[in-house]
């Protein structure tokens, strides 16, 4: 949970109402979908009412949590290479856009695909992947003041070794690391990115630095082997220096290439 109090969400004709419950969570959430508005990577805002911190946006699809938990669903090998691909594509026109997310994971990530008779996604097609809940993101040259120093802001399990330590590297390194520990996360089928008790930072980060582990080999929930190649762009990712994480875009390059 952020440090913010809970947004409520609901379904209404086929779109989504999202009520905040203070102002700046509902301007950066305005603000990013604003300014990525028409690029693919988020749902459209419909309609907006300052007054009540209200937002109407398109229905981005199913939460990968949604998939994971609720469906049961297992991802094999190459679908997860294609879903990391599109991941890390969104990350890099959010960061390209000059926004930082700042709460990757499993359930602010979507997928919108070809759908089953039996309701379910076909993941062997083509499918999207769309970021939500914008309402901790902030302008990368523009970090909000109560933000730096923060180390409990944002989700427990997905925050960044910096992040942890309230070091000075926030944004887009974080994006990347929150985003490679979430696929990491649905490659071991684990319910959470690093399953520790809450309030435990350091064991937290030497979790992270146990992941980055290039002599154990990663095996899908499929009991199939993740390549090498892949392996090793994924947790170059999850380098505890954010200084010495690739960025997006290159994430994004090196993931079309690993076979």
């Amino acid at each position: 949970m952020s440090t913010f109090n809970t947004t409520g969400t609901s379904r209404q004709d086929g779109v989504f109402v999202k009520r905040f419950p203070d102002k700046p969570s509902y301007m950066a959430e305005l603000n990013a979908l604003r300014g990525l508005s028409g690029r693919g990577i988020t749902p459209e805002v419909l309609a907006h009412d300052p007054n009540t911190r209200t937002l109407r946006i398109e229905d981005a699809g199913r939460s990968l949590r949604s998939l994971r938990a609720d469906l049961g669903h297992t991802f094999s090998v190459s679908q997860i290479r294609r879903f990391a691909s599109g991941l890390f594509e969104c990350l890099a026109k959010v960061h390209a856009a000059n926004f930082c997310h700042y709460d990757v994971k499993e359930d602010n990530i979507c997928i919108q695909g070809h759908t089953r008779d039996d309701g379910s996604l076909d993941l062997d097609k083509e499918f999207k992947v769309k970021l939500i809940d914008f309402g901790l993101s902030f302008k990368i040259d523009d970090i909000p003041r109560d933000y730096v120093d923060n180390k409990s802001l944002g989700t427990p399990v997905c925050r960044s070794p910096e992040h942890i330590e309230g070091l000075p590297h926030y944004g887009q390194a974080a994006d990347v690391f929150c985003a490679a520990a979430t696929v990491v996360q649905i490659i071991e089928d684990s319910p959470d990115a690093f399953p520790l008790a809450l309030g435990n930072p350091e064991r937290q980060i030497r979790a992270a630095r146990e992941r980055v582990d290039l002599t154990r080999s990663l095996t899908g929930p499929l009991d199939e082997v993740v390549p090498k190649d892949l392996q090793a762009v994924l947790f170059s990712m999850l380098h505890p220096d954010p200084r010495e994480r690739p960025t997006s875009k290159t994430c994004f390059h090196l993931l079309g290439l690993s076979v």
